[in-house]
C-alpha cells in the first residue's frame, strides 16, 4: 500500500504523554481544512507516493522507537489507519496528531480511551515512561489503559518500605560513584537513580526515589 507524503523528519515531541522524546514525524500530504491558524499548508498538496515498506525504512535510520503521524489532516488519506497499524506491528510506539474533523473510528484509540491514560498519569498511577508501554499495548489490543495496568501489575511503586531496599542495594554496589558524588561530581547522581529505575522496571515513583537516594547518600 502507498499513501502521500510530504516530508519525513527528526525531531522532539512536544506533545501529550510522548513528550520530550525523539520522535520521527511523517507529514502526511493532504487535508480538507483551512483553518486560519495552519502552519502546515505547504502540506496541502504536492507530496510523494510512498509505500509503508519505504516509509518504516526511512523511519528506522533515525533510530528512535517513537513515532508521530502527521499533516495536514492525516486522516484525509483513508489508508493512514493501515500505515498506523503497519508501523506498530513493526514495533515502534505510533501517536497521531490530527484536527478531529475527521471521524477517528478506524483508529483503535478513541479519545475517552486516551483520556483515560491521561488521567492515570496525572493522577500518579503509572509514571510517563510506563504511559508510553501502555500507549502502545492499547493500540494493539484496544483494551483500556486501567485494564493493562492492572492486568501487567503496571501500577507506580510509591511504597518507600518497597523501594528503600533496593535502593541500598544500589548504592552498596556502587562505592566509587558515591565517593565521586559526595566529591561533588553531582552528576553521577542521575545514574544512580536511574539504576533503581531500571531495577523496578520503570515504575518507582521518580520523586520518592530521588529523595530516597539522597537520604541514603548522606
Amino acid at each position: 500500500m502507498r499513501l502521500k507524503v510530504t516530508e519525513v523528519f527528526f525531531s522532539i515531541q512536544g506533545e501529550a504523554c510522548f513528550s520530550g522524546w525523539p520522535t520521527v514525524f511523517v507529514r502526511l500530504t493532504g487535508c480538507p481544512l483551512r483553518c486560519q491558524y495552519c502552519d502546515t499548508a505547504y502540506a496541502f498538496t504536492g507530496g510523494e507516493w510512498r509505500s509503508f515498506e519505504d516509509i518504516e525504512t526511512e523511519v528506522r535510520r533515525y533510530g528512535t522507537r517513537y513515532v508521530c503521524v502527521t499533516g495536514g489532516e492525516p486522516l484525509a488519506q483513508p489508508r493512514c489507519a493501515a500505515l498506523l497499524t503497519a508501523l506498530c506491528d513493526a514495533g515502534f510506539d505510533v501517536s497521531l496528531e490530527t484536527s478531529g474533523a475527521i471521524d477517528i473510528a478506524g483508529v483503535p484509540i478513541t479519545p475517552a480511551a486516551l483520556a483515560g491514560l491521561i488521567a492515570i498519569v496525572e493522577k500518579g498511577t503509572i509514571s510517563s515512561t510506563v504511559a508510553k508501554d501502555v500507549f502502545a499495548k492499547m493500540y494493539e489490543t484496544g483494551r483500556s489503559a486501567s485494564d493493562i495496568v492492572a492486568a501487567d501489575g503496571l501500577a507506580q511503586i510509591s511504597d518507600t518500605s518497597s523501594l528503600e531496599p533496593i535502593v541500598r542495594r544500589i548504592v552498596d554496589a556502587n562505592p566509587d560513584i558515591i565517593a565521586e558524588i559526595k566529591a561533588g561530581k553531582d552528576r553521577k547522581f542521575q545514574f544512580l537513580v536511574g539504576q533503581v529505575m531500571k531495577e523496578t522496571k520503570g515504575k518507582g515513583d521518580p520523586k520518592i526515589v530521588t529523595d530516597l537516594m539522597k537520604a541514603a547518600i548522606g
